[in-house]
């Protein structure tokens, strides 16, 4: 005993003799006239900081390598409190205010029209109008022939939705009216509760619409703009393009002239009821049809006939239809008579079993019609000055929807040919859509006698000519490219939406959608770092060049932190440590691209992208003593993730003292770890300089485990690593020296020192 309290004494004087500067500097592996060069970082020297306290009681040496004060963030209250924010957000005047500024953002008009360039800018928009207007009046009548309602309602549904979109829209380019899409999906919906075109099927149509409206206002007036786009790309681009092919089906029995065909919600079904009724075709029927699409699609090619193509061939083949009917005594089947005259105020008649029928469609199409409007008016505006609201687009399609159901029109929304055709024309601001109405109001006052002879197979081949355009097969190539995931659920969606009905395809499309969210953020991407350039830290696996460090882990986790990956980012982090991560390594030697193993690990996981495969092999004796989160990646965390993080501190050290450090952790991220455990942290009593082992202490945080950036918790991590490694050497030297056995001594100096 006698001699282990001598050596004990001996090795506090040698490791006293060994804690000055110099020493220090020396350990770090360089001597002390160019530690200066080797420490400098950023703006201000990095100072070494030691203590060394002897605890006669236990025996053991205590020492440790403080952080410089100047890399620590800040660890402290958050400045504001939930429940503040929200007794000031219910004060009067707060809330008077935002009742006029919410108010105030209902009228996009007000902040365009008092600027509008009448010189510049009408010219341009008054061509955009009349164009589109070519294109949507027949477009409308053939779009309420595939929507099962009476001609004249195509034309309601173009004329107040848009007028309404004119007051409360923020894209200038959008053009509001029937859609394709949208159509289907009412006569989908519709069919099996009532005849085409008969006055239940009408009133059912109109309570759609409104209840669709409502569903949309409501998203949009509670700000729900954004969070509704959670479905993906692909499920639009399957769903479409399946939709496409449902429409050609659905059309084909009005091209061909066929009767008695009976429409299902099955494709299938459809496509067989359509070939047994093959036989009962009539030419005329298929000789206006068939050369009307054959017209539409040859004059597309045309560029100076494109965008009138439609009005052309409706001319046409109202001109002929009218000639041979009167002169030749043809059978064709017709538009017939059109009401003209504005549409008056339409009350639906409809009972509770209705609304129940028709509420979960409504909100399907309230929401397909959306998505449909937000992407095509955020792409073209790209590239200009205007910014789409995803909210006020929601309240203006809402209002346009409702409005439009009361006045005879069915759902109404963003079209992306029309729209297109609006920019292309010259349009820059909303009062294209005013001309567009202007004719709209003058066809329904004079021109409806004129759609009498209107053939019902030129409006089929007209439908049939907008769906063939519906099919984006560069998309699929380009999803199939970029992203695998967004062309399964294209091809999911498209496969069921055309095997089963277009609601189970769109529901089928949408439950993928969120799987894949959901999947997503539980499997976030994570990534073992290395240094490339001093300060500069990149994913190993990607950057050959980086950089590793004996004994220190520099982790990075990219995305929300929450109850459902909360798991794997904890048992990621011990099995790094212990060297159980999915069966994988004990700790990496240096960067995987400098392993001999490195090529053939990448080669195995090279499909299926799996950081653990690459991990795996790649080896070496030393455990890491530290782990540096890089929190840049991280942007929300929950309680549960909170409690975690704060209870992984502690048990990590366990496993050999291992320490847990925090770099570039945003500041609502301290602030939930700070409330997590500040039932045991006193803010009066906190240094005000930070010390390493300082009072007060937060269960299982400390202040010292928070950097400014990974650079500082880095310097921080190799400087105790070098510090602890010189101090082993010396006291086994001592030990070896004085043939005494201090193993139990050196490796509670360690874990103390450590602490």
């Amino acid at each position: 005993m006698k001699i282990l309290n001598r050596g004990t004494r001996s090795l506090q004087r040698i490791s006293s003799r060994g804690s000055d500067e110099s020493i220090i500097r020396q350990s770090a592996g360089g001597d002390s006239s160019d530690s200066q060069d080797e420490v400098a970082s950023d703006n201000h020297q990095h100072q070494v900081h030691t203590d060394i306290q002897p605890d006669p009681a236990l025996g053991r040496l205590m020492t440790f390598v403080r952080p410089d004060p100047r890399d620590l963030d800040a660890f402290e209250p958050p400045e504001s409190h939930f429940w503040d924010e929200v007794k000031v957000a219910l004060k009067w005047r707060t809330v008077s205010a935002i009742i006029v500024r919410k108010l105030w953002s209902l009228l996009p008009i007000v902040h365009w029209l008092p600027y509008y360039r009448w010189k510049q800018e009408l010219k341009g928009d008054l061509l955009a109008g009349l164009t589109v207007s070519v294109i949507s009046v027949p477009q409308s009548i053939a779009f309420a022939q595939l929507a099962g309602m009476p001609p004249a309602f195509g034309l309601y549904t173009n004329l107040v939705p848009p007028a309404i979109y004119f007051f409360l829209g923020t894209s200038p380019h959008l053009s509001v009216g029937p859609v394709a899409v949208n159509s289907l999906f009412i006569a989908a919906s519709l069919l099996p509760l009532a005849a085409a075109e008969s006055a239940r099927y009408v009133d059912l149509a109109l309570l759609q619409g409104i209840l669709a409206g409502f569903f949309a206002l409501g998203l949009g007036l509670a700000n729900l703009g954004v969070a509704v786009t959670f479905i993906s790309p692909g499920v639009i681009t399957g769903f479409t393009a399946a939709t496409a092919i449902i429409i050609v089906l659905s059309q084909m029995s009005s091209l061909l002239g066929l009767s008695g065909v009976t429409r299902s919600a099955y494709a299938s079904v459809s496509l067989y009821n359509l070939c047994v009724q093959l036989p009962t075709a009539r030419w005329q029927s298929v000789v206006f049809g068939v050369t009307s699409l054959a017209a539409l699609l040859l004059l597309r090619r045309v560029k100076i006939l494109s965008r009138p193509s439609v009005l052309i061939v409706s001319v046409v083949a109202t001109v002929l239809s009218w000639i041979v009917c009167t002169k030749a005594s043809f059978t064709l089947d017709v538009v017939g008579f059109v009401p003209p005259g504005l549409p008056p105020l339409f009350v639906p008649s409809f009972n509770s079993d209705d609304v129940t029928s028709v509420i979960a469609s409504s909100f399907a199409v309230a929401i397909l019609g959306y998505i449909q409007s937000i992407a095509v008016a955020k792409k073209l505006a790209e590239g200009t000055e205007v910014e789409i609201n995803p909210s006020q687009e929601l309240v203006a399609l809402g209002s346009a929807k409702l409005g439009g159901a009361l006045f005879g029109g069915f759902d109404a929304t963003g079209s992306i040919s029309r729209s297109v055709v609006n920019m292309q024309a010259g349009g820059t601001t909303q009062m294209a859509a005013a001309f567009s109405v202007i004719v709209v109001i003058i066809s329904l006052l004079v021109l409806t006698p004129l759609f009498y002879w209107l053939p019902r197979s030129t409006l089929a081949g007209t439908i049939i000519a907008s769906a063939v355009g519906m099919v984006d097969i560069a998309a699929y190539k380009t999803m199939f490219r970029v992203n695998p995931r967004d062309f399964i659920i294209a091809v999911l969606t498209a496969v069921v939406t055309f095997g089963a009905t277009i609601q189970i395809g769109l529901a089928v499309g949408v439950g993928a959608s969120l799987f894949a969210i959901i999947l997503q953020t539980t499997s976030a991407h994570e990534a073992i770092l290395g240094e490339v350039q001093p300060g500069v830290f990149r994913d190993i696996r990607r950057k050959k060049s980086a950089v590793s460090f004996p004994k220190i882990v520099i982790y990075r986790f990219d995305g929300q932190l929450h109850f459902a990956n909360v798991e794997r980012f904890r048992s990621h982090v011990v099995g790094i440590v212990t060297g159980e991560w999915k069966g994988g390594p004990d700790w990496i030697e240096k960067p995987l691209s400098r392993s001999p193993s490195f090529a053939e690990v990448r080669k195995s996981s090279r499909f299926n992208r799996d950081y653990d495969v690459e991990l795996s092999n790649v080896i070496s004796k030393d455990k890491p003593r530290f782990i540096i989160v890089d929190g840049s990646g991280i942007n929300d965390i929950d309680s549960s993730a909170a409690a975690v993080l704060v209870s992984l501190s502690s048990s990590l050290r366990k496993y050999g003292s291992v320490k847990l450090l925090f770099a570039n952790m945003k500041g609502q991220i301290r602030d939930v770890l700070f409330k997590q455990v500040s039932g045991h942290f006193d803010p009066s009593s906190a240094p005000s300089t930070p010390q390493l082992g300082s009072k007060p202490r937060l269960e299982g945080l400390r202040r010292e485990q928070f950097f400014l950036g990974v650079s500082g918790a880095l310097r921080y991590a190799q400087e105790a690593v070098a510090f602890e490694e010189q101090r082993q050497r010396t006291l086994r030297e001592f030990a070896f020296t004085h043939s005494i056995d201090v193993t139990h001594d050196i490796s509670a100096a360690v874990a103390s020192g450590s602490e």
